[in-house]
């Protein structure tokens, strides 16, 4: 929907941004656990979306289920990011993590 305005407009495109670098010593420093859950859940999650359509073709689901397991993750994601931010924006956020 975004493309609509972007691509009819007569503006000129703004240059590139600067290239950004990650600290991560720096973030490790100001929010260890931040890190540890980012590594966490990046870790975790990676590790599932590649092996679980192998764990699931070897017990013999076939590739349409597969691919609802792999689009099911990303979607039920999306879907719990609104009440958990309301959960989050109402009590303690260290509950909710």
């Amino acid at each position: 929907l975004s493309i609509l305005p972007v691509g009819l407009t007569r503006l000129t495109q703004p240059p590139p941004p600067q290239a950004a670098s990650v600290a991560l010593g720096r973030a490790w420093r100001i929010s260890p656990v931040g890190v540890a859950g980012m590594l966490a859940v990046g870790g975790l999650s990676m590790t599932i979306s590649g092996f679980a359509p192998i764990h699931a073709t070897a017990e013999g689901y076939s590739q349409a289920d597969v691919a609802l397991l792999l689009s099911a993750m990303p979607v039920g994601t999306l879907i719990l990011q609104v009440p958990l931010g309301w959960i989050s924006d109402r009590t303690d956020r260290r509950f909710v993590l």
